[in-house]
């Protein structure tokens, strides 16, 4: 890893945020699903740099990754479920 790695997925990060507070707080006319999946999907691509970079899960063996990402699918189930139970 180069030293212009960490700081490249620090500025991926912080534009992310950006992005993702402007969909949540703008009226841009799109439905609110889109939204909501465009911020998930944003949210998705910011845990897999920060778990490949930061948390080195790039050069573990398969094993500590897939249970690193058994962990975060349950988690976003977790989320998904929650919101889904709002509505009823």
């Amino acid at each position: 890893m180069n030293k212009a790695t960490p700081l490249a997925i620090w500025a991926y990060l912080v534009a992310a945020a950006l992005v993702q507070v402007s969909l949540a707080t703008l009226s841009i006319g799109l439905a609110s699903a889109v939204v909501i999946v465009m911020i998930l999907g944003l949210g998705a691509t910011e845990i897999g740099g920060i778990a490949a970079v930061f948390m080195h899960l790039r050069w573990e063996p398969k094993s500590v990754v897939a249970i690193a990402a058994a962990s975060v699918f349950f988690a976003v189930l977790a989320v998904v479920l929650f919101l889904g139970s709002i509505g009823h």
